[in-house]
């Protein structure tokens, strides 16, 4: 007798009962892009001097995605550059922020019709 309750399979056979997965549930979202991992989330940067953030796609199980990441700025406080130390062929992209004028600011990362933001802090 095969019965199938959920995504479990169950069978049995001369009165033993066993359980097998019909389906991966780790399978679901591996491709989609759920969410972005930043480095800093949050970066104080001087007037004329430039720091560093990353940015990762990843799935809903925290596993990088692969997908491209671009960055931009928020305005005119900060200037947004791709780091040209970093190798294209794997995660994470690397973007070199640069201070303009003091004052609040952020850069906006997206891939896949998604996006996060990360505070940017210009100091003098």
């Amino acid at each position: 007798m095969k019965t199938r309750i959920g995504l479990l399979t169950m069978f049995t056979f001369a009165g033993t009962i066993a359980l097998a997965c019909a389906d991966n549930p780790l399978a679901d979202g591996r491709d989609a892009i759920d969410r972005f991992t930043t480095n800093p989330s949050f970066a104080n940067v001087k007037v004329n001097d430039s720091t560093r953030v990353t940015a990762i796609a990843v799935n809903v199980h925290g596993e990088p995605t692969g997908d491209a990441v671009t960055a931009s700025a928020c305005d005119n406080k900060i200037t947004i550059a791709n780091d040209p130390t970093r190798t294209t062929f794997e995660p994470p992209e690397r973007f070199v922020v640069h201070g303009v004028t003091a004052g609040a600011s952020c850069l906006t990362v997206s891939a896949g019709g998604k996006q996060a933001t990360v505070t940017i802090n210009v100091v003098p």
